[in-house]
């Protein structure tokens, strides 16, 4: 805990003072980590591999490098839409031809 906190604090820094503009996907972390276990009557499928990539996804601080970061380069923090962000120019947001 203490490791990814430093990791946040120290990158969260080096963000805020390298760059005038700081984008961030805007990510849903608390859907995107919910359980599959599903209930007694409808059990859910893949539960021990869904409880592997939920502990590597909160192990990661998404959240808090976020929150870190807009704390310490207030106003120049932005969210951008999370769907196609790989398919889109990060300098103009026009969409970039498939391949």
């Amino acid at each position: 805990m203490n490791r990814r906190k430093d990791w946040c604090e120290k990158t969260s820094t080096t963000l805020a003072r390298s760059y005038d503009l700081i984008r961030f996907e805007k990510l849903n972390i608390k859907n995107m980590t919910r359980s599959a276990r599903g209930t007694l009557a409808e059990p859910g499928r893949n539960v021990a591999q869904k409880r592997g990539l939920n502990r590597g996804i909160l192990a990661q601080g998404w959240g808090l490098l976020r929150q870190r970061t807009a704390d310490k380069a207030p106003g120049r923090v932005e969210d951008v839409p999370a769907p196609y962000t790989s398919l889109r120019c990060s300098a103009c947001w026009g969409h970039l031809p498939r391949p």
